[in-house]
């Protein structure tokens, strides 16, 4: 996705907000996914890896990478609240 993304950076800061295939492209991947409980279809992921996945991400675009973190680290603040608000 790197590679998409740099290629998407002009647009993106064109646009003042991530393309929608960006967009696409990050729930294809499993990004928004990423730290969901698997008892709801996620993939469960420590979150110490979040980090990680944004650092990689930002060799694309900067600002692609800090939206799709951001995206992604609300499903894992709502995995933190008890089982009836996940639900």
């Amino acid at each position: 996705m790197i590679a998409t993304l740099r290629e998407r950076a002009r647009e993106t800061e064109t646009l003042r907000r991530l393309p929608d295939a960006t967009i696409q492209d990050a729930a294809d991947a499993g990004f928004f996914q990423a730290f969901v409980p698997r008892r709801y279809g996620g993939h469960e992921i420590d979150f110490r890896f979040g980090p990680q996945i944004t650092r990689e991400l930002v060799h694309g675009c900067l600002s692609s990478a800090w939206v799709i973190s951001f995206l992604t680290q609300h499903n894992w603040q709502l995995a933190l609240f008890p089982d009836s608000v996940q639900q």
